[in-house]
């Protein structure tokens, strides 16, 4: 039997008191990061939702949305049944971290040749910061060696990835349709 998150509100208004302990343990590996790659991940906002079907996300501007990074609680909150373990979820925050790196800084030419939000230009990021390159979370990945140079040679195996970016794409343009844009006049000198 599968539990339906929106009758626990109990469980989540346990889970919304943690945030506060998450977001610092999110921004303390970002300010390492940001410190090493000369970058401000640490600043873009962080938000916590209760999807079931997505661990986490990093949003760029647009589309309706501001930058920022957006992770599930029923996945990394304490509170949950079987939350993730502490490799898997500094793991996750590196995977995002990665994202939030392939657009915020250079990426050299050599790594560009996979499309694709989880492509070669995401691998090389995942090798800089020590994430599991593998485009889904998978229980464990984050305790295994991964070799990076074989992964930033070879495409995805997995068929199902680009359709499922295409899908990720394609639903948050259905989300952006309804969202209605106010310009502001300049004001007059």
């Amino acid at each position: 039997m599968q539990t339906d998150y929106n009758t626990c509100e109990g469980l989540r208004a346990i889970l919304e008191k943690e945030t506060p302990i998450l977001i610092a343990q999110i921004r303390a590996l970002y300010r390492e990061l940001d410190k090493k790659f000369h970058l401000q991940g640490a600043k873009v906002p962080i938000t916590f939702g209760f999807d079931t079907d997505s661990l986490g996300s990093y949003n760029q501007n647009g589309h309706g949305q501001k930058e920022h990074f957006h992770f599930s609680l029923f996945f990394i909150g304490y509170a949950v049944k079987n939350p993730l373990s502490k490799e898997d979820r500094m793991d996750l925050y590196k995977h995002e971290y990665a994202h939030y790196m392939r657009y915020n800084m250079p990426i050299p030419k050599q790594y560009q040749w996979q499309p694709g939000i989880h492509g070669s230009a995401w691998k090389y990021c995942c090798s800089l910061v020590g994430a599991a390159p593998t485009p889904h979370y998978k229980a464990g990945e984050a305790l295994m060696n991964h070799n990076y140079e074989k992964t930033l040679r070879n495409p995805i195996h997995d068929k199902t990835v680009t359709i499922r970016d295409q899908h990720r794409r394609e639903q948050e343009y259905k989300r952006t349709q309804n969202v209605i844009l106010k310009y502001k006049k300049a004001a007059e000198q």
